[in-house]
């Protein structure tokens, strides 16, 4: 009669080992994961396939985005300028004289903040899609109304002028006995229209940076 051998305690620990390794190495392969992922996440600097204005920001910090933004749009202002003409007299206003300026802070604050919050997963690969796809971001231009209206302000009261009366003086002793000074029309700049005309030209609604002047004209009484 054949008997059964009874397996010796190092046989039967093999398989347990063998479980226990595979264990340990699914942890292992996890923990390199994570930190594969943590070390692609875990950055100062914008994360690759971002641009804005058509500059990459891939590595850059925030720092450097907004101060190459800068250099790059300057131009951009210096060369915004908005012509004021009547008969003669020219008037030239500036992007500061306009209260001109680039939201170049807000739209880089926004461009890194893609992929920053949410699940560590979900981040990793919204980032490995901005690398296949891009992500492009564009400044805008904004102005200020005030600085508009005490422009035109300024240009008006160098324009504008009272209507003056005709008159008649009487001069009994004189060989001219009636002294007649004519009437002289007053001018108007509607200010409200021309802030509307700049505007345009700021909103890029128009190609033109000159804008011809045409104050109303007032009718003296007498």
């Amino acid at each position: 009669m054949r008997t059964r051998r009874k397996k010796t305690t190092g046989q039967r620990k093999k398989p347990i080992a063998i479980v226990i390794l595979f264990i340990a190495l699914i942890l292992m392969a996890g923990t390199g994961l994570r930190a594969y992922i943590n070390r692609i996440l875990d950055t100062d600097t914008f994360y690759e396939g971002i641009t804005i204005d058509g500059l990459s920001m891939g590595g850059l910090t925030k720092q450097s985005a907004e101060k190459l933004l800068r250099e790059k749009n300057q131009a951009r202002l210096d060369n915004l300028k908005v012509g004021l003409l009547h008969q003669s007299d020219f008037w030239t206003l500036g992007y500061k004289d306009m209260g001109v300026s680039i939201d170049i802070s807000e739209k880089t604050k926004e461009a890194y903040g893609i992929a920053r919050t949410g699940h560590p997963l979900k981040r990793f690969l919204m980032v490995q899609r901005l690398r296949r796809e891009g992500r492009s971001f564009h400044t805008k231009l904004t102005y200020s109304v005030d600085s508009l209206q005490a422009e035109v302000e300024r240009v008006a009261a160098a324009i504008d002028r009272d209507t003056v009366d005709a008159t008649v003086t009487f001069n009994p002793d004189g060989e001219k006995k009636f002294n007649i000074s004519p009437e002289e029309e007053g001018l108007s700049l509607d200010t409200s229209m021309v802030i509307s005309q700049i505007r345009e030209v700021l909103d890029g609604k128009t190609t033109t940076d000159t804008i011809i002047l045409s104050p109303n004209r007032l009718t003296p009484k007498v």
